[in-house]
Order: C-alpha cells, then sequence, then structure tokens
C-alpha cells in the first residue's frame, strides 16, 4: 500500500514537472526543425572528431565527450540526437524548477506566466541547439540551484529523502565533469551546506565523499591510464595576455628587459596587430607566431613582467580588462567587440554536415527571430548577460534582508559560474553565461512570492 502511494505521488509529481516544461519543449524542438540537425562550430568539431576516432583529450571535457558519444551511439551519429537530448535536459530541469516553487506556495497562475516567458525567450532555444558543453552545464548548474532553493525553504529537510539526495549528487557531477569551471560551483555549494545547515553535517559529508570520490577517480587514475591529454593551462592566461596585447599596443611604459621577454614569447609587432580588445583568440591560436611552448615553460616570468606591466601602467591596464571583461557588465554592445551568440548555421566543416530546411517557413522564421533580437536596439535585452547578472545581484540582496544569509547559496552556483569569468574569460560569448541568463527564469518568481503579502518565512516540506 505504502508503494503504491509513492507511485501515485511520482507519477502526479513527473506529470506536473512536464507540464510545466511543455511549452519550452514545443518551441525549443520549433528551433531544431529550423535549425536542423542544429548548431556547430569549431569547438563542436572538434568533439566530434574525438567521437569518430575514439582519439579523446580534455581540452573540452572528456565527459561531455563521452556523453555526446553515448547519445549517437544510442540514437545513431547526427547531430540532431544530441540537440535532442539537451532540449530536453533543459526544458524539464527548468519545468521541476517551476515545479519545486509550487510546492513552496508560489502561485500557479505566476508559475505559468515564467513558463510561457522561457518558452518564448530566444535565447533558450536557440543556445539549446548548440552542441556546446555549455548547454548540458548549464542544465547541471540550473538543477544545482533548484536543489539549494528546496533546502533552504525546507530548513534542510529536503535532504531527508534518498531521491533528493541522488539529485543533488547528478547534479554536482554534472556541474564537475560538463565545464572545467564548475568546480568552483560545486566547491561554493558544499562549502556553504555544512555551514548553514549544520543539523544535516554528516548526510552532507557523505555526499561530498562520494562526489569528491568519483571525481578523483575518474579525472585521475582513470584519464591517466587512457593516456588522456589534460586541457591546456594556457586558458587560465587569456586575460592577463590580453592586458599586455592592449598595454603594448597603446604604448605604455615597457622596459627594455620586459620588451625582449615579451619578444621572445610573441613578436612585439605580433602583440599590436593582433590585440583585440573583447578576445583573446587571435593571439592564443597564433601558431604561426606565438611560442606557446616557451610561454607556458616561462608562466612565472610571464605573470611577473605583466603584474609590473599593470603597475607601471594602471589606466590602460584596467581599460583593457574592462574591454575584455564587458559582457560581464555592460549592458549596451560595443561597436567592435560585439557579443557572440552563434554562427547562425552550421560552419563549414570536413565531416559533410549542414543545416536542412525540413520546413523552409519555420527556418524562415527562425532566421527572422535571430535577426531581430541581434539588431542594435533590442540586443541587450536579448543578448546582453549583464541585465540578467544585475538582477541577479539585486535578488540576492532581497533574498538575503526576507530570509537572511543562508539564503547566499541560492545564488551561489550562477554567482562562482560568473566569478570564474571575472578571472579568465577569454572572449565575448553569450554561452559562457547561459546559466546565469537562465536562472532569473526561477529567481524572479521566487522573489516575488516572497515579497507578496502572504508570504511567511517558514520551512515547508
Amino acid at each position: 500500500m505504502e508503494n503504491q502511494s509513492k507511485y501515485i505521488i511520482l507519477k502526479q509529481t513527473s506529470f506536473r514537472i512536464i507540464l510545466y516544461s511543455l511549452p519550452s519543449i514545443i518551441t525549443f524542438f520549433i528551433y531544431l526543425i529550423g535549425y536542423y540537425p542544429g548548431q556547430m562550430n569549431i569547438d563542436s568539431f572538434e568533439q566530434w572528431e574525438q567521437m569518430i576516432t575514439h582519439n579523446y583529450n580534455d581540452w573540452h571535457p572528456l565527459f561531455h565527450t563521452l556523453f555526446n558519444q553515448l547519445i549517437t551511439d544510442i540514437l545513431g551519429r547526427n547531430p540532431a540526437a544530441i540537440a535532442i537530448v539537451q532540449i530536453l535536459m533543459i526544458t524539464l530541469v527548468f519545468g521541476y524548477g517551476l515545479y519545486c516553487l509550487e510546492k513552496i506556495g508560489v502561485k500557479k497562475s505566476l508559475l505559468w506566466f515564467f513558463s510561457a516567458a522561457f518558452a518564448l525567450y530566444p535565447a533558450g532555444g536557440i543556445l539549446s541547439i548548440c552542441l556546446w558543453k555549455d548547454i548540458p552545464y548549464t542544465a547541471s548548474i540550473l538543477l544545482l540551484t533548484i536543489c539549494t532553493i528546496n533546502i533552504v525553504f525546507t530548513n534542510g529537510e529536503w535532504l531527508n529523502s534518498k531521491l533528493h539526495i541522488l539529485i543533488l549528487i547528478l547534479a554536482s557531477l554534472g556541474t564537475l565533469f560538463f565545464r572545467h569551471n564548475g568546480i568552483l560551483s560545486f566547491a561554493a555549494v558544499f562549502i556553504l551546506l555544512p555551514i548553514l545547515f549544520r543539523n544535516h553535517f554528516k548526510k552532507i559529508g557523505y555526499m561530498f565523499l562520494i562526489i569528491a570520490a568519483c571525481y578523483v577517480i575518474i579525472k585521475f587514475p582513470i584519464y591517466r591510464a587512457f593516456h588522456i591529454e589534460p586541457t591546456q593551462s594556457s586558458e587560465a592566461m587569456g586575460i592577463p595576455l590580453n592586458i599586455t596585447a592592449g598595454i603594448i599596443k597603446n604604448d605604455g611604459y615597457i622596459t627594455d628587459y620586459q620588451r625582449e621577454v615579451l619578444n621572445s614569447f610573441y613578436p612585439i609587432e605580433q602583440w599590436k596587430k593582433q590585440y583585440n580588445p573583447y578576445c583573446i583568440n587571435p593571439i592564443k591560436f597564433d601558431s604561426k607566431y606565438l611560442n606557446m611552448p616557451l610561454l607556458l615553460s616561462s608562466k612565472k616570468k610571464f605573470f611577473t613582467i605583466w603584474l609590473q606591466l599593470m603597475k607601471q601602467n594602471p589606466k590602460l591596464a584596467l581599460e583593457a580588462y574592462g574591454k575584455q571583461t564587458s559582457v560581464l557588465w555592460q549592458l549596451t554592445n560595443p561597436s567592435n567587440g560585439s557579443v557572440y551568440i552563434m554562427n547562425n548555421g552550421i560552419q563549414d566543416n570536413k565531416f559533410g554536415l549542414k543545416n536542412i530546411e525540413l520546413v523552409p517557413q519555420i527556418s524562415k522564421l527562425c532566421y527572422s527571430i535571430y535577426d531581430f533580437t541581434r539588431s542594435s536596439n533590442v540586443i541587450w535585452f536579448f543578448w546582453r548577460p549583464a541585465l540578467h547578472i544585475y538582477l541577479s545581484l539585486i535578488i540576492l540582496v532581497m533574498l538575503i534582508i526576507k530570509i537572511g544569509f543562508k539564503s547566499i547559496i541560492i545564488i551561489a552556483p550562477v554567482m562562482m559560474n560568473l566569478a570564474g569569468l571575472i578571472v579568465a574569460i577569454p572572449a565575448q560569448d553569450f554561452r559562457y553565461l547561459y546559466c546565469n541568463v537562465l536562472a532569473t527564469f526561477l529567481f524572479i518568481p521566487l522573489i516575488l512570492f516572497m515579497y507578496n503579502k502572504n508570504f511567511k518565512n517558514e520551512p515547508r516540506k
């Protein structure tokens, strides 16, 4: 009888989640039909080649490459198979988030409004079909965020369910393995959990040990056993390299010794020629002139000179840093530093993959929506993540005022994603902040609920 009752509850829960997900499932699949079989760029093709040759590396997270390979092994070697799974991951996780908000007392009418808004927001659907690690990573961050909402609003009692613990573990593993910088969001949550919910310390500790063991075993013994090439450490050098290039380009003060060392890494004229204030890629991928092996073996020397240059040229350094990170804070779109969204079509490739117009009218509609959202007068609303970052910061303050400091854990996953980009963003890519943008569709109904007259700051089960 008890098992039958649990089955009925699970069935009802699943139905509610699917119901909230349905509007976005429909619209996201329309984008897939319009851009069939999905969107791919050079990053996608690098992983696609690994899937075919089985010659793996961890530059793009190996876990994500194998995840894509498993999908295509089961559903067929078609990018659309991966796009379908991504759509279902994003939409069902969001539907689960709305269901959880319903459980804590948010009005259904408000939830249905945001279900529709999420479905109609072009960034959600357009990026859901791009074959990038950022998409399943976003689903993981959203799920981790939903877990923290449940924990806060039940004062930790949500953790008493084995199913809930499993959900939190899966969200954590996805956050850790789908993007290298996911470790920051995971660490923030599991540092705050035992501090804020000490009465569940043992349970949290066991979860941490399970997740940490999975991470360590997979990342070290297993990767080494299969000779997996690790990610390049140059990824963390993007901002220092671009600040250095900005100082050189703008004729900042540089000593003869500093100039000599920098010239050994990359010719001074190339520093000037290839400098892009908003993107490090022209320098980082200049294999003809950049001596990457020397740079990587002399990192200490480079970072020392970089720090000296910033001290010698504080204004130029600050300007260069501001432009490199503008996608994080600037609402308007710089004329020569437009945010990168996607290619609006599969890039040319050696695999013969290309977009097919299954239904020409739908393809035309999708392309026109994309073009409209990129027009200069509305791009700030649709494709500048800074708006959502500012909203999240305002909501964080409101959360702390309303329910106390423990609410900081709710926004920790997306804020730590932002923190990683503040120190290492390589380019003006919207996808890096996809999770920050989509999370606001959960934060806004949550804060509206908390500031209505019927809200009571009491644990809910």
